[in-house]
């Protein structure tokens, strides 16, 4: 793992000190990460420092730069699901993104159930990305592929629970399944 608690530290240091890079104030954290992208070739030591400088964007309010990370991140690691439904959520946040929001999902998810991993958080960010972009039909086709999937046993996927469904927009979804859903995920949540 190359970011490290000192590492964030000194991200977190560097932060507080704005910077001007191609005429936008920055948090002066972004220009280190740069220099540290710049001397880096493994492409998951690569993706961990994307991260870091894709929430350095975020908490700076630079969407568009924010964007451009996770493009990158795609760019970088196309087989990997994770890196299309971050993208999709980007994109989902984006008045023009919806198009391209929707392609990028479609892609994580497929990647998702071809690889048989992380299937049950792909659909959960799918739901996300729907409700960002006010999609029904598309938060609906979450829920019926999630509930299909529940009973799929993996050790490494999302652990059910129904914060994706909180504070649904009234008529948003049909209700028997929102009912349907909350009612599976409560008898598949392990025991504690």
């Amino acid at each position: 793992m190359i970011v490290t608690k000192a590492m964030r530290a000194t991200i977190k240091d560097r932060r507080a000190l704005t910077v001007l890079v191609d005429g936008k104030q920055m948090p002066g954290s972004v220009p280190f990460l740069k220099e540290l992208l710049s001397a880096t070739t493994d492409p998951f030591d690569r993706d961990e420092l994307l991260v870091e400088l894709a929430g350095e964007y975020l908490r700076a309010e630079l969407e568009d730069e924010h964007l451009q990370v996770m493009r990158e991140r795609v760019g970088y690691l196309p087989e990997v699901p994770l890196m299309w439904l971050g993208l999709a959520g980007s994109l989902s946040r984006r008045e023009d993104g919806a198009p391209e929001a929707k392609l990028a999902l479609a892609k994580g998810v497929a990647l998702a159930r071809s690889e048989d991993k992380l299937v049950r958080y792909a659909l959960v960010s799918q739901a996300d990305v729907a409700r960002q972009l006010g999609d029904g039909a598309l938060f609906e086709d979450a829920l019926r592929a999630l509930i299909l999937d529940l009973p799929n046993d993996r050790e490494d996927d999302w652990v059910p629970n129904d914060q994706f469904l909180a504070d649904l927009p009234p008529g948003f979804c049909s209700a028997d399944l929102e009912i349907e859903c909350r009612r599976l995920l409560a008898a598949s949540r392990p025991e504690e």
